[in-house]
């Protein structure tokens, strides 16, 4: 995936962007564009669908086009930075925050090339200084935090293989949603509990994913035996659910 506002990064990408723009003109008026001189004023005709389905035809300016992709850009840039968090479950709250700061200086690097891009165009100059800031403050809770949306993680007093196992009952028992996929419960586990590990102490869950995918497979047979029988000495006492 590009990074987001990678277009604005020099004067070569943005050409290239605002030739795109121009020669999506349904007027044909700038086929011969040679990529150097043009109008922010310039009109672009596009062709639409109302509601309908039937096409229509409006004009904006290069500018309005080009405000429209920073605001476009600035919703890319959050689902680009989710979804190599998303995509990549081994990821460590270091790793986060590093992603995090690595947008932040190439966003960085953007918003100082910006007045020279846009040749002083304050219009076009604040709205993507906007665009980057908002998304910057998002990025920002990430470095300080890489679990804004968690206070904390809840300690559990299982070890990690019974902990991911009793996580995988509450999914097939339906009380958890059955369609959460073994990737989205891996995860859960990863940035919401700790487990009890061998010294005593309280351990971050980590590769769980290949664990719940063997868990109901003959390669997990042992493991899921274990840590069943576990809970089933924990839940045993007639009392357990009073309290």
């Amino acid at each position: 995936m590009i990074l987001p506002f990678s277009e604005f990064s020099n004067a070569q990408k943005y050409d290239s962007l605002v030739a795109s723009f121009l020669k999506n003109d349904t007027q044909n008026r700038y086929k011969e564009f040679n990529g150097t001189e043009y109008s922010l004023d310039a009109l672009i005709e596009r062709s639409l669908l109302d509601d309908t389905g039937e096409v229509i035809y409006d004009e904006i300016t290069l500018r309005e086009t080009i405000v429209r992709f920073i605001d476009s850009e600035r919703a890319s840039g959050e689902f680009y930075f989710f979804e190599q968090i998303k995509s990549n479950l081994n990821y460590t709250a270091e790793n986060i925050s590093h992603l995090a700061n690595n947008m932040i200086s190439h966003l960085q690097d953007i918003i100082y090339n910006a007045d020279s891009l846009f040749k002083k165009d304050e219009l076009l100059t604040n709205q993507l200084t906007s665009a980057i800031s908002s998304l910057n403050d998002v990025l920002s809770e990430y470095v300080k935090n890489p679990y804004p949306k968690n206070l904390m993680k809840m300690d559990f007093n299982l070890n990690r293989s019974t902990l991911t196992y009793l996580f995988c009952v509450l999914r097939e028992r339906n009380i958890l949603r059955r369609s959460i996929s073994n990737a989205e419960l891996a995860r859960f586990l990863q940035f919401t509990t700790t487990y009890l590990n061998d010294e005593g102490s309280y351990s971050d869950v980590k590769g769980v994913a290949s664990l719940i995918s063997d868990f109901g497979s003959k390669h997990g047979e042992k493991s899921q035996v274990n840590a069943a029988n576990e809970l089933e000495d924990l839940f045993q006492n007639d009392d357990f659910f009073m309290f």
